[in-house]
């Protein structure tokens, strides 16, 4: 509990600066919300009756305060374009970017987990080289690449899955796996090569310790070896490099859900951008931050029980 107590304590302050720093970057951005609204036509009197409307006209620190208060109690205004509430908007998007993200994240472990065992159990062979190789060229792929690659293969040449388009999970789960296909597989090949790049050097040391030689020695199978004695411990940088990408990925959604024309949260965002829409731009970027942040709160919280060592120090702490 005490371990519990001050990651909670240290995690305030962090989403504190967040908050301000977002609030700083989006000030920043070129434009005039008024101008957007209004056309380049307005007068001069239309313009600064909007921004006194707006609370544009008002200190930078108040428009801070009174921001963060409003975004606290779940106000977090309304569209200046749409005049819709922010709130309603970013909630009918979120299931579809949590969604991409999640089945990215499972597609990624069920590639990366065999085939990192299976590469470091034949640590320096041809195959081992070839996985290392073909990791590296992979992490070196922007996502927006590779998501106009499989587009032109699995959509435009072999007419297999849908290029664009989105349906509910709630109306159709086949059509919906379908449009998730490849935006999942896409964030993907993101993941893939951190996790087996990690997960190959955990596993080839976890093969070098001496209680798996003398297991071995044993002659315990060669499958309960790999997976009890030298997958197990790698589990801890796993899930560190798991959570850390998972909170990442909220954000990297944003490109692919351009791509492949998802209405999540990534398109909410662009649109925002384009329209010079502050608060709603605003929102989505605290939105990515606060999942980056709780991401990685829920890794340290979830490390102990993973790790005894890690448990027994955290109990003395």
């Amino acid at each position: 509990m005490r371990y519990l107590g001050k990651r909670l304590l240290l995690t305030v302050p962090t989403l504190l600066a967040v908050t301000m720093a977002s609030f700083c970057l989006i000030k920043l951005l070129p434009g005039d919300p008024a101008l957007r609204i209004l056309g380049t036509h307005a007068t001069e009197p239309a313009r600064e009756e909007l921004h006194r409307r707006l609370g544009l006209d008002r200190p930078f620190f108040v428009q801070y305060g009174l921001w963060l208060k409003h975004l606290l109690t779940g106000d977090w205004g309304q569209s200046y374009l749409t005049g819709l509430p922010i709130r309603h908007t970013i909630a009918a998007a979120i299931p579809v970017t949590a969604e991409v993200v999640l089945l990215s994240q499972a597609l990624a472990l069920a590639v990366a987990v065999p085939l990192a065992t299976a590469l470091a159990a034949h640590r320096g062979s041809a195959a081992d080289r070839a996985g290392t190789v073909s990791a590296f060229a992979l992490l070196a792929a922007p996502s927006f690449i590779v998501g106009v690659l499989l587009v032109y293969v699995f959509s435009v040449r072999w007419q297999l899955l849908p290029a664009s388009g989105y349906a509910p999970l709630s109306d159709d789960v086949v059509a919906n796996l379908r449009d998730m296909a490849l935006p999942s597989l896409t964030l993907a090949t993101a993941s893939v090569p951190l996790f087996l790049r990690v997960l190959r050097a955990d596993v080839v040391l976890s093969l070098e310790q001496e209680y798996v030689v003398a297991a071995r020695s044993r002659g315990i199978s060669r499958v309960r070896l790999l997976g009890t004695h030298a997958l197990r411990p790698a589990l801890p940088s796993l899930l560190t490099v798991a959570g850390v990408q998972l909170g990442g990925l909220f954000g990297g959604a944003v490109v692919v859900e351009y791509v492949f024309g998802l209405p999540g949260v990534g398109s909410v965002f662009l649109n925002g951008i384009f329209a010079s829409d502050f608060l709603l731009v605003q929102a989505c970027v605290v939105l990515f931050t606060v999942a980056y942040v709780l991401a990685n709160l829920t890794v340290d919280l979830l490390q102990p029980l993973l790790d005894p060592r890690l448990r027994h120090a955290a109990a003395r702490a």
